[in-house]
């Protein structure tokens, strides 16, 4: 870059004028933008193209790696003027950041991800809802296969309200608090299957729920299964459930797909709600189970039929999800405080328990698993593969997943499904 120094034609103060070559280190001005530093280079084939006005230069802007056609005097050298103004603009950016509402979330502002901690379940605690229901505990003896998030507080109600448990998991360490309970324990899914008559499983997918049964050490290497039925608790589709239940049969054994709907929480306050399909036998004979842990069953029929219907909830549930965190990361934009759209939104008709309770987690950032947002992109899948099938078109709900899927790459896999929040603040 060489300069020439040249006389004002009015005063006699003098000006520098610049000619600039390629390659030379530059700020840039648009119109409507703060001038941003780049370079000046030999315009590419489809800029050429481009009608321009004289005394131009072909401009290549870092960051945004676009190229654009900059009037001379909207130019100066890198270490010119701009670098000043250009501080100053970030100075006063800074200042405004500072002034925002308190639970307002920066733009960029991610924070750093850390794996959600394993909460101990907590033997001793009662939900006052299941403590004011007058069950009475079959004399049955019911196994549990899984002792996950849902499956650990299933179990533990069972307990607490005088069922005969016996129970198995992967991680041995975690069947401890149940022993301690009152709960036995078996070494295999094969054990629990001949100590008890009616087994439930819950594991986190499709793949896992099939390896209990038709794996080594699993359901089905007890080959006689007479007077024992078995209840799928897991989340699968209607083909995997339509499998087990085959498998099941095929042992003179009897099957029911018991689907769970809600979280956690709901779980821990006896307030599920349970959709079944299958051996209606089986079903009644699981009433008191079922009136532990939900506050209304449903029996929809056919096997495959109850799997359905969860799979389209979850759908819903998913979709309002992002469409929630969608609105609140623009509240957010727009420096609106969260809470005073959560507080208006509770006073519309609008309003749901759901969206409520994830609309104060997004505004706090408390993604403390009571669904795990990688269990939900689980459904969505499950969704999308049934919809597939039937050459079913449902671009929101894909959409959605991708959503889901972006959010599990970020690193929030293990977090409640409500962290889609941060996602669409990027």
């Amino acid at each position: 870059m060489s300069k020439n120094k040249k006389m004002s034609l009015s005063g006699g103060d003098t000006t520098e004028k610049f000619i600039y070559k390629p390659k030379d280190l530059i700020w840039a001005k648009m119109k409507g933008f703060t001038p941003w530093p780049g370079m000046i280079v030999e315009p590419p084939l489809d800029l050429l193209t481009q009608q321009r006005r004289a005394n131009t230069k072909c401009v290549f802007f870092f960051g945004s790696r676009n190229f654009a056609w900059i009037e001379e005097n909207n130019i100066k050298p890198f270490e010119g003027p701009w670098k000043e103004e250009r501080a100053k603009v970030d100075d006063l950016l800074a200042s405004l950041a500072a002034k925002r509402a308190p639970n307002a979330i920066a733009l960029l502002d991610r924070p750093v991800v850390t794996r959600p901690e394993t909460q101990a379940i907590d033997m001793n605690s009662r939900s006052n809802t299941l403590a004011d229901r007058d069950i009475v505990p079959s004399e049955l003896t019911f196994g549990f296969l899984g002792l996950g998030m849902m499956g650990s507080t299933i179990v533990k109600d069972l307990i607490y309200t005088g069922h005969k448990v016996v129970v198995w998991n992967r991680t041995i360490d975690k069947c401890q608090p149940f022993v301690e309970a009152g709960a036995e324990v078996k070494d295999t899914p094969m054990d629990v299957v001949e100590a008890a008559d009616i087994i439930f499983c819950c594991v986190s997918d499709p793949k896992g729920a099939k390896d209990l049964v038709f794996g080594n050490c699993g359901v089905l290497q007890l080959k006689d299964l007479r007077n024992k039925a078995y209840v799928e608790m897991s989340t699968v589709d209607p083909d995997t459930s339509l499998d087990i239940g085959e498998g099941i049969k095929q042992c003179n054994g009897r099957y029911l797909e018991a689907q769970i709907h809600g979280s956690r929480q709901e779980a821990a306050d006896g307030m599920l709600i349970i959709l079944a399909g299958g051996d209606r036998t089986v079903f009644e004979e699981c009433h008191s189970c079922f009136k532990t842990i939900a506050k209304n069953t449903f029996f929809l029929g056919n096997v495959g039929n109850a799997c359905k219907v969860n799979l389209i909830l979850q759908t819903i549930q998913a979709v309002s999800l992002v469409g929630l965190a969608e609105a609140l990361a623009l509240a957010d934009r727009f420096s609106i405080s969260l809470n005073d759209i959560i507080d208006i939104f509770d006073l519309t008709s609008m309003k749901s328990p759901l969206l409520l309770a994830k609309g104060k987690e997004m505004a706090k950032g408390d993604f403390n698993p009571q669904q795990p947002l990688s269990h939900m992109q689980r459904d969505l899948r499950l969704v999308l593969n049934m919809a597939e099938n039937l050459d079913q078109s449902m671009p929101v709900t894909s959409i959605t997943n991708e959503v889901f899927k972006h959010t599990k790459r970020l690193g929030y896999s293990e977090h409640d499904s409500s962290a889609v929040f941060v996602r669409s603040r990027f």
